[in-house]
């Protein structure tokens, strides 16, 4: 690893958990209403307990009703839960995201996996986050979910995956013989 990709990999981590460590002083995102739609669009770090407080969101439980997670995905990730962590973009505005993330939660909570090991970013409409941090990341489309072992990616999802569904995008990542 070459000492410029180590000092982004630095700051990348300063800046989630500087982020992470403030939480509680002053907020980490920022928050437009959307002209069109009137929904908020929030940028920078939130939390699930934001996305579901939110009364703009009606998106987030109507997700949820009826949906049973892949029991293959919630077995792999509770086997996983204490080595894994997780780095996700969204985007409010963005449908895939509100189709996509109020399920992942409900995939988190069936493996009892940890959601303090989840840090989740809000991106603008252009992708990007306060610290640059979705850019440091490659990020292109929303939702992208990054699976971190040992403070490295292991794997991700985009949008639905390359299969057209993110559990088994998830499923693969966790299949992976352990770096």
């Amino acid at each position: 690893m070459n000492k410029k990709w180590k000092l982004k990999c630095l700051l990348l981590c300063l800046s989630i958990g500087g982020g992470i460590h403030c939480a509680s002083a002053q907020s980490n995102y920022t928050v437009e209403k959307d002209p069109n739609s009137g929904i908020h669009i929030y940028n920078g770090i939130i939390s699930n307990s934001i996305l579901l407080g939110d009364s703009t969101f009606t998106w987030y439980q109507r997700q949820q009703i009826g949906y049973a997670p892949n029991q293959q995905a919630v077995e792999l990730l509770h086997t996983a839960k204490d080595s894994v962590s997780f780095i996700v973009f969204m985007g409010t505005w963005c449908e895939d995201s509100q189709n996509i993330i109020p399920k992942f939660y409900s995939l988190l909570q069936a493996a009892d996996f940890d959601k303090n090991k989840v840090t989740l970013f809000g991106v603008n409409r252009e992708k990007t986050t306060h610290a640059y941090i979705a850019q440091s990341f490659g990020l292109t489309l929303v939702p992208t979910i990054i699976a971190m072992r040992n403070g490295k990616e292991i794997g991700r999802v985009v949008e639905y995956g390359s299969t057209g569904n993110y559990e088994d995008g998830l499923i693969d990542i966790f299949m992976q013989p352990k770096n």
